[in-house]
């Protein structure tokens, strides 16, 4: 866990990683436009907070921030990054 509330899903190990293409599990989660205007709101700024920290802690850039590659879990407060 990154941050206590940040999930990376696992690479497939039986479907080894190419230069363009990378096989992760599946991760079941809800899209922020499902949740209450609180929930989502909370989540994401728990979303801004978990990119700048990756920035800042581990000099990694997430090349796509967008919602989509951020699932909320079924039990919040808990995000996954794609």
């Amino acid at each position: 866990d990154f941050l206590g509330y940040v999930s990376v899903p696992a690479a497939v190990p039986s479907l080894p990683p190419t230069p363009r293409v990378l096989v992760t599990e599946w991760v079941a989660g809800r899209h922020l436009s499902d949740l209450s205007r609180e929930e989502g709101t909370r989540m994401t700024n728990m979303a801004v907070d978990a990119v700048t920290a990756s920035l800042v802690l581990t000099g990694f850039v997430h090349a796509d921030p967008h919602e989509g590659n951020y699932p909320v879990f079924p039990y919040l407060p808990y995000l996954a990054c794609l």
